[in-house]
């Protein structure tokens, strides 16, 4: 199981590339042990937190309402596969 992935919130693309390889390395572990891939804290990002934390996945819309990126629309593509 991968517990903790992430990628940079300002590249969307190479992110969500990111999480399809890491999902595939994990679907390839023998005899399905593979258990998941976890994006570490989606819901934050260099708009959302103070400290300007890099590796959300999401982007303030205003002061209540976050979205998150295209990136993670990795995990229903994969599942699709």
């Amino acid at each position: 199981m991968i517990v903790e992935v992430g990628g940079p919130e300002t590249d969307e693309k190479g992110t969500y590339e990111l999480l399809m390889n890491t999902m595939e390395a994990v679907r390839q572990v023998p005899d399905g042990q593979g258990l998941g891939v976890f994006y570490w804290e989606p819901e934050v990002g260099a708009g959302v937190l103070s400290d300007k934390y890099p590796l959300g996945a999401s982007v303030a819309l205003d002061d209540n309402t976050i979205q998150f990126t295209g990136a993670l629309s990795a995990y229903k593509a994969f599942q699709e596969r």
